[in-house]
C-alpha cells in the first residue's frame, strides 16, 4: 500500500486544487461549452451564466477560459474588469437579524412555533432556544416582523 505524504508545495497547492475541483463540479466543462454563447457580449453572457449556474462571475470567467473560449489576454482583461466591478460595490453592514430568522428556519416553522408558544403548547424558553434568541423581546420582534400579534 502506498503512503500519502505532504510536502510544503503540495500543501500550498491544496486550496487551489480544491477550488478547481469545486469549479469543475459546479460548472462542468460540457455544460459551460453547451451554454456559452460567444456571439453575445462577454459581460452579459458572464452575468447570465453566473445566474444560470448559481456561481460567481469570476468562476464563470475561469470556466470559459478553461474551455479555451477566451485567450489569456481576454481572460486577464475580463478578470480585471470584474474585480473592478466588485470593488465598486459598497460594503453593507449585514442583514436585518429579525428578518433573517424566518429565512434561516423557514417562515412557516417560525410562525407555527410562535403560535404554539402563544397558545402555551410550547414554552417561551423552548421557542427561544429553537430560534436561537436570547429574550422574549427578541421573540416579540420576530413575531412583529412576521405580522403576528404577540
Amino acid at each position: 500500500a502506498g503512503r500519502i505524504t505532504a510536502d510544503a508545495q503540495n500543501v500550498q497547492r491544496a486550496p487551489n486544487l480544491a477550488a478547481i475541483l469545486t469549479q469543475q463540479a459546479l460548472v462542468p466543462s460540457h455544460a459551460i461549452s453547451e451554454e456559452f454563447n460567444s456571439r453575445e457580449a462577454l459581460t452579459e453572457e458572464i452575468r447570465r451564466l453566473a445566474s444560470f449556474f448559481k456561481v460567481s462571475r469570476l468562476v464563470i470567467l475561469r470556466r470559459i477560459h478553461d474551455i479555451e473560449a477566451l485567450s489569456q489576454e481576454q481572460f486577464r482583461q475580463a478578470y480585471a474588469e470584474e474585480l473592478n466591478r466588485l470593488e465598486k460595490i459598497p460594503n453593507r453592514s449585514g442583514g436585518h437579524y429579525y428578518h433573517s430568522v424566518a429565512a434561516r428556519a423557514s417562515k412557516r416553522f417560525v410562525r407555527a412555533l410562535i403560535a404554539s408558544a402563544l397558545e402555551e403548547r410550547t414554552t417561551l424558553t423552548e421557542a427561544m432556544r429553537l430560534l436561537d434568541v436570547k429574550n422574549v423581546s427578541a421573540l416579540k420582534k420576530i413575531a412583529h416582523n412576521l405580522k403576528m400579534r404577540f
